[in-house]
């Protein structure tokens, strides 16, 4: 069986299984992220105006947590069953996390940075947000289903696992970190590799240790070189290239 047939598998019974409310969210999730692209794309493109509340610039981050509380809110307030209700919320929280996320990094540097390089985040938080709805519907958890194994077994592994999760995030792996919570070999591969030049495992355990400082600024130097321009380029297709001219016109961000 290859993988195309296993997530098709998975995906098709999303009904039957009861995780038609994750599907239903990932979609809106996607969709609204691309639509909102697109326009702040073609806005910047032609000079188009951004959207004003008494005076104020608007960034769609605000109408997107709008949105997700308000879902999120009537979800906890009316519990419906799996109904067309919980569809529609699930629909309004995905769109309105995916307006969110879009402008992650405006929300870490309190700044408008949206065409920054420092904007890339946003694009890096879509991707986080997309793989994890992904996972939602496939009704994946963390080390197969708890009745493979025994209690005490599945409580040693989780808390081995939850410590090289920790040393990942430590070293600035937050990619292998943050799925290595479901793929346990991601977070034990992020916690033996070298840390990265500047993260806090770096500054706290490669001070004193000039050999690992230079290992570590040597391997990631050549991942800039050889790995980083090509995930610019994808980023690039994704959400647009950072700082270019803008239109003449009103920037619309």
């Amino acid at each position: 069986m290859n993988l195309l047939t296993f997530l098709y598998g998975r995906t098709s019974t999303a009904y039957d299984k009861g995780r038609t409310t994750a599907l239903v969210m990932l979609v809106a999730f996607l969709l609204t992220f691309i639509c909102v692209r697109t326009y702040t794309r073609i806005a910047r493109i032609r000079g188009l105006r951004s959207a004003y509340i008494a005076g104020v610039h608007t960034h769609h981050l605000v109408f997107g947590v709008v949105i997700a509380f308000f879902a999120g809110g009537l979800e906890f307030a009316l519990l419906p069953d799996n109904g067309p209700v919980r569809l529609l919320l699930a629909a309004l929280f995905g769109g309105g996390a995916a307006m969110v996320l879009d402008e992650f990094a405006l929300a870490v540097h309190l700044q408008d940075v949206y065409w920054e390089k420092e904007g890339r985040k946003s694009v890096d938080a879509v991707i986080f947000g997309a793989i994890f709805g992904l996972l939602f519907v496939l009704h994946t958890a963390p080390f197969g289903h708890p009745n493979d194994l025994s209690r005490l077994a599945l409580t040693l592994i989780e808390l081995l696992n939850m410590v090289g999760v920790l040393i990942a995030a430590l070293k600035g792996k937050l990619f292998l970190a943050v799925f290595g919570v479901f793929i346990p070999v991601l977070a034990l591969l992020g916690a033996i590799r070298l840390a990265e030049p500047g993260s806090l495992w770096s500054r706290q355990f490669y001070a004193s240790r000039p050999g690992k400082t230079r290992a570590a600024e040597a391997r990631y130097a050549a991942y800039g070189k050889v790995w980083q321009p090509r995930k610019d380029r994808l980023w690039d297709i994704v959400g647009g290239k950072t700082g270019r001219p803008l239109h003449p016109r009103k920037q619309s961000k």
